[in-house]
């Protein structure tokens, strides 16, 4: 499957003209749902074969008028 999916990875960024494919976009290729083509991206890092930036999560703050309402 991690092989199969590393070629599927290859192409979609073949064919896009060298834009990596998004999780749900490398899903639908291999016929799967986000959270195990997600798992699968996160094997192939792992293994050395993708690399993914770190994700940075913004937390909202409450305002005053947040901190206020009912």
């Amino acid at each position: 499957t991690q092989e199969r999916a590393l070629s599927h990875y290859r192409r979609l960024t073949e064919e896009s003209g060298g834009e990596p494919p998004t999780v749900r976009e490398l899903g639908k290729a291999l016929g799967i749902t986000h959270n195990p083509a997600y798992q699968l991206i996160q094997k192939l890092r792992e293994k050395g074969y993708l690399s993914m930036p770190p994700v940075t999560i913004t937390r909202p703050t409450l305002t005053a008028k947040g901190r206020r309402a009912k």
